[in-house]
């Protein structure tokens, strides 16, 4: 399975971009704020219907999108409360709710005991880990990660490192992140788009794209310390 988003075009935004994401690989998308990053993922997510161009073989693909700004995406007043929101809204049966729940704790290493947690008695850090188990919960195809490490210390950032990879690794899923996160990028991406204004700038895997530290500078992009 490959996703193909060919030449799209949203709103004067995204001006023909176009990616190949390969299942069971983490692609990562950078680039310079207000290049269109976040657009782009809510537009694969059909979150945004673009303007020009097509997205293909999404068909039948359960995909899920852990956004940037987690606190308006809670609602309930429970952790257990709120993944069983989600598991009911993509039609799972009521027998297998409660297992689906707990399963997608252990997958992220969370006690069970967050279940009775308050979403909104958490850190950002928590908040995000608890995100990714939301997501988890209804095994999708394709997991989207917005800016997942901001507002995470080191020791989390590197956890976090090893729970991607193991979701890639153990369940075979097709990861997508959207992150200024450099040393996350070079740590778990198998390829790499770099957008610039809207556009395709420069893509390839870590290192084909990250040796290209002159030109990225030179361009608002960071690159990763090693």
């Amino acid at each position: 399975m490959e996703i193909s988003v060919d030449n799209i075009i949203y709103d004067n935004i995204l001006k023909g971009i176009s990616l190949k994401i390969k299942k069971g690989n983490i692609t990562s998308i950078i680039g310079p704020n207000g290049s269109g990053k976040t657009i782009l993922l809510e537009c694969i997510a059909n979150i945004r219907n673009i303007t020009e161009g097509k997205i293909t073989d999404l068909e039948d693909k359960k995909i899920v999108l852990v956004k940037q700004n987690l606190l308006d995406s809670f609602f309930c007043d429970t952790i257990e409360k709120e993944i069983e929101l989600t598991l009911e809204e993509f039609n799972y049966p009521r027998e297998k709710i409660n297992k689906r729940i707990n399963d997608s704790l252990k997958m992220i290493g969370l006690p069970d005991y967050f279940l009775k947690r308050d979403p909104m008695t958490l850190s950002s850090s928590e908040l995000r880990l608890v995100a990714l188990a939301r997501a988890l919960s209804v095994n999708p195809d394709i997991i989207m990660l917005d800016e997942p490490t901001i507002g995470m210390t080191t020791i989390e950032i590197n956890n976090l490192i090893q729970i991607i990879k193991k979701i890639k690794r153990r369940y075979n899923k097709t990861i997508i992140l959207v992150t200024q996160d450099v040393e996350l990028v070079h740590k778990v991406s198998d390829y790499i788009y770099v957008i610039k204004n809207g556009k395709n700038f420069v893509e390839g895997d870590k290192y084909s794209v990250f040796k290209q530290t002159e030109l990225l500078e030179k361009n608002g992009i960071t690159v990763p310390l090693i």
